[in-house]
């Protein structure tokens, strides 16, 4: 009896076979179904998330184009090999230098007699160039119209020897130096001598020449570069307008500016000019400046004129 029930208890169900199977294949379909729109969620959302990100950084931030990033590469390989091959060290990138020697935008230049167009420009804070300033009666004395008259009158000058050292003038050799290239700060005192002279020289210029009576309120630093070398010219963090004198040599120059664009600031093309002897530059705070020697030897004056709250476009 008990072997019996234990059968009975352990018959199994009858139950419609081909209704089980029907059942299963459409729990199976449903299944392969809800998992292939998972998988595909899983692959498509990562790559739409991804393009939405992309778009924000092209659209606001910018992301480097195929053309930036080899442009880089070669501009990158460009410094490297000219650190290898020269002697000299690198004044300017090769970024940098392809933009001066490149540069197709050209500065507004006057003559010597427009002085009434020079006022306005002065007014509305456009750089220019104003040829021959007051040659005539700019008599530039003998120690300061070469880098060799300046570094042997002057040989006790320190010089910020291309970029990095501060040396005397007399421990260069500025005849057989190929990589001659510094600036003297007028504004220390081991310096008073030669800021003594270059402020007499220029000085009385600025009262016949400018019809609002500018005068240098400070000289600041003294340029001095050999051939296919430069300075890029160190700004003090201060307002005002600013000029630029040719004393010897002749150099080529850009100079580049912050303009708004679509609500963003950025610096405008850079704009081309050259500077012979006489010849000065008239710009503000704020702008980028470089400068390449094309003679044996160039000297230029950097000098701030006007109070040091007139800054049209920031400080530098």
């Amino acid at each position: 009896m008990e072997s019996r029930q234990r059968r009975q208890f352990y018959k199994p169900e009858i139950v419609d076979i081909v209704d089980s199977i029907r059942q299963r294949k459409k729990i199976s379909s449903v299944g392969d179904f809800s998992i292939r729109a998972w998988i595909l969620v899983a692959l498509t959302l990562p790559v739409g998330l991804f393009t939405l990100y992309c778009f924000f950084l092209f659209s606001t931030v910018g992301l480097p184009s195929p053309s930036d990033v080899a442009e880089n590469v070669y501009h990158f390989t460009n410094d490297v090999h000219r650190s290898l091959s020269s002697n000299c060290p690198l004044w300017l990138s090769s970024k940098d230098l392809q933009e001066i020697r490149n540069s197709k935008e050209l500065l507004t230049v006057l003559s010597e007699k427009s002085t009434f167009e020079a006022d306005d420009l002065i007014r509305k804070a456009h750089p220019f160039v104003w040829k021959k300033l007051a040659t005539a009666n700019l008599n530039i004395p003998n120690d300061i119209k070469s880098c060799e008259s300046v570094q042997t009158i002057h040989s006790p000058l320190i010089l910020h020897w291309q970029r990095k050292l501060k040396v005397k003038l007399s421990e260069i050799s500025l005849k057989d130096d190929p990589c001659f290239s510094g600036v003297i700060n007028l504004r220390i005192m081991d310096n008073s001598e030669l800021e003594e002279v270059v402020y007499n020289t220029l000085s009385p210029r600025r009262l016949s020449y400018f019809r609002n009576k500018l005068d240098i309120i400070e000289l600041l630093y003294l340029y001095m570069a050999k051939n296919n070398l430069g300075i890029p010219p160190k700004f003090p963090n201060e307002c005002g307008i600013f000029t630029l004198h040719q004393i010897s040599g002749i150099a080529n120059y850009t100079l580049s500016w912050p303009v708004g664009n679509h609500g963003l600031i950025e610096m405008n093309k850079p704009k081309h000019f050259q500077l012979e002897v006489g010849d000065m530059v008239i710009f503000y705070s704020g702008m980028r400046l470089h400068m390449e020697s094309v003679s044996d030897c160039s000297m230029s004056v950097l000098e701030r004129m006007k109070d040091k709250n007139y800054c049209p476009y920031g400080s530098s």
